[in-house]
């Protein structure tokens, strides 16, 4: 398939793009309706996390090459990395688990469970978890994907049940948060299947539904996403929901999956997924916390999602104000 191009800038300076010819639109959603974070940061600060970040890349190749450790090793072996950025014991806790739902646990519902009192350890936390625009960016993400799932779930409202799977689920917030708000609007039959291959994960979920009180509408699986077709021709499900896993999938093994996904997907039935878009902290993430990914422009991301076979016009993105997180929602 011939390359799209956009018709205008990849800066994402308009609230709106589309695939010139296509129909493929992608937006900005910056309004208020979903209480988003946005507190921006004077340019000293970027200064200021581009040296911290020089300074963790430098001492983390050091570290290498003194152990022979690799990054995961490393994440762990480093007691500290630098006094202005991980004397937290949060930030550290975000540095041993990060890619894991540990660490997106702490960044999500930091003001809500982690925020401690006065004390140095909780200034810095609260400069970097509370406000960095990649702190930030993740909670809109959440905000924004509770708001996707809760449409796609009132489309099909009319079902005698609405059948959700979560990929690489985690600790499932996102899906359960969801129900249970709309849950407050209406009375919904549902049934929800979370895949993880992490059992801390699949624990972590276990306890967050048993608080919300629909055990028996969940069914928990240890495994990888080799499962994904076994799983859905069974269960058929409505709704897909993969956010965070693209961040770590190379291009090719990225569009087979969703590839693979869109071949069972119900008629009429939507996937959500998201990828992170390169922003200027990516040093501080890169080498602070140690958690590389595989950052996609909007162009490479939508590229994944018409080669994986949907069509153009049956996809949304949209990414939330920072525009670092950017949420396909694509439609069989």
């Amino acid at each position: 398939m011939a390359l799209l191009n956009f018709g205008v800038s990849e800066a994402l300076g308009e609230k709106v793009m589309r695939w010139s010819k296509e129909g493929l639109e992608i937006t900005v959603d910056d309004t208020r309706r979903l209480a988003y974070e946005f507190n921006r940061r004077f340019w000293f600060y970027f200064i200021l996390a581009w040296l911290i970040g020089f300074w963790a890349a430098l001492k983390v190749a050091v570290y290498r090459l003194v152990t022979r450790k690799n990054l995961q090793e490393l994440r762990f072996a480093i007691p500290r990395l630098n006094f202005w950025f991980d004397y937290s014991d949060h930030l550290k806790a975000i540095r041993k688990g990060a890619a894991s739902w540990r660490a997106l646990d702490i960044l999500y519902n930091y003001f809500s469970k982690y925020q401690g009192p006065d004390g140095f350890k909780s200034k810095e936390s609260d400069f970097w978890i509370g406000g960095t625009y990649n702190s930030q960016a993740i909670r809109n993400r959440l905000k924004l994907t509770k708001d996707e799932i809760k449409k796609a779930i009132r489309r099909f409202v009319n079902e005698p049940e609405v059948r959700i799977f979560s990929i690489a689920s985690g600790s499932a917030q996102a899906v359960v948060e969801s129900l249970q708000e709309l849950g407050q609007e209406a009375s919904v039959n549902f049934k929800v299947v979370l895949l993880d291959v992490d059992q801390t994960a699949i624990d972590a979920s276990r306890i967050l539904v048993g608080k919300a009180g629909m055990l028996d509408k969940f069914v928990f699986v240890k495994a990888s996403t080799r499962l994904v077709e076994e799983i859905m021709a069974k269960f058929k499900p409505h709704i897909v929901e993969m956010v965070g896993f693209l961040d770590y999938r190379p291009r090719d093994k990225a569009i087979l999956l969703v590839s693979r996904i869109r071949r069972l997907l119900c008629q009429g039935g939507v996937f959500l997924t998201c990828n992170i878009r390169n922003n200027p902290e990516r040093p501080l993430v890169d080498y602070c916390l140690m958690w590389p990914m595989i950052y996609r422009n909007p162009h490479k991301f939508a590229e994944i999602m018409i080669e994986a076979g949907f069509g153009p016009r049956s996809v949304r993105i949209v990414y939330e104000p920072f525009k670092i997180h950017g949420l396909a929602i694509c439609q069989a």
